[in-house]
């Protein structure tokens, strides 16, 4: 079982990717993972870096993927894939995979999104290399032009709007659809 939970900023793929790892006992890849060890080994510093990390992360969120899929192992990622090459990486490494795949989408309306990011950061949750702070306007540029969707390469492509549920609704939901006990 492969699992890709992909959507903008603030739409809960972490939450979702780390609840539907516990559930099923899968690993779970997660590019901001991955970034937030390449802040703490290399050091932080303003909105450029953050984004320069945000390529590499995903460089390398994708090398580990291609081994685990090659070794067949269930799996669990999340990352926001908008670049036309990420796209083009993610259709190579889960090309004769497509039985096994099941893509999550999930977003939210631009406001509850932009919120979310707000509280995330306020909350002091969220490494500070992400410098979203700095960001922020970017980032609500980058919400309210957000067009992606999903990638659509798997059998199986479920789509959330989570703009009028509670985490644990959307939980639930997830689990329902992917016929989880």
């Amino acid at each position: 079982m492969i699992i890709l939970i992909q959507g903008p900023p603030g739409s809960g793929k972490s939450r979702i990717g780390t609840y539907l790892s516990s559930l099923i006992s899968a690993p779970f890849y997660s590019k901001d993972e991955v970034k937030e060890v390449l802040f703490d080994s290399l050091g932080t510093r303003d909105s450029e870096w953050s984004k320069k990390l945000a390529v590499c992360s995903n460089q390398i969120l994708f090398k580990h993927i291609g081994k685990a899929v090659a070794l067949s192992k269930d799996l669990i990622v999340e990352t926001n894939i908008s670049l036309e090459s990420d796209i083009e990486i993610v259709t190579k490494l889960f090309q004769g995979h497509s039985e096994a795949l099941t893509e999550i989408y999930l977003t939210a309306r631009k406001e509850i999104l932009l919120d979310r990011v707000k509280r995330r950061w306020d909350s002091g949750s969220r490494h500070l290399g992400h410098a979203d702070n700095e960001r922020l306007h970017e980032i609500e540029t980058y919400i309210a032009d957000f067009i992606s969707q999903p990638i659509r390469l798997g059998h199986r492509i479920i789509e959330f709007d989570s703009s009028e549920m509670t985490t644990e609704e959307l939980e639930e939901k997830i689990k329902l659809e992917l016929k989880l006990s």
